[in-house]
């Protein structure tokens, strides 16, 4: 099996992951009455087992001169988002169900990655847009109008 192959199944796996915790977190913020409870309640558990893992897997701790050269922005811009954005999911999944929540996520992610790829954002490698990932711009937009109810 190729290296190319096996990296595309490892994020078909990671995104079936994200669709079950989506729902069940979804569920969570129902029973909760409020999907920050929720969303906090992912992140506590999140860290308890991140440092099981740590503590597992003996990893050395970060050095002070490599936390220092970390840019600022990047220790709180990502976890603002994060919080931002499943709060959403999780107030969306019990209102329009699991199917059109990460459908929605799925497009939103495609084009932010394609948008921000064509222009090298965030120190990524760049991949110019072309003709063949417009047309599957416009696939993905279409399965988000069948798989949302199209008509309805």
């Amino acid at each position: 099996m190729s290296m190319n192959l096996k990296m595309t199944l490892l994020s078909i796996l990671a995104g079936a992951f994200i669709g079950i915790q989506s729902s069940l977190s979804g569920q969570l913020g129902h029973q909760l009455k409020n999907p920050l409870y929720a969303t906090f309640t992912i992140f506590a558990f999140s860290t308890f087992f991140l440092i099981i893992f740590f503590v597992f897997m003996k990893s050395p701790l970060p050095t002070m001169s490599l936390l220092e050269s970390v840019p600022k922005h990047l220790w709180f811009t990502g976890s603002l988002l994060s919080i931002i954005a499943l709060s959403i999911i999780y107030w969306q999944m019990p209102q329009i169900g699991v199917a059109p929540v990460v459908m929605g996520v799925i497009v939103g992610q495609i084009v932010i990655s394609i948008v921000a790829s064509h222009f090298g954002w965030f120190n990524l490698p760049r991949s110019i847009l072309t003709l063949e990932k417009m047309i599957g711009i416009g696939l993905v937009l279409i399965g988000l109008y069948f798989i949302n109810g199209g008509n309805k």
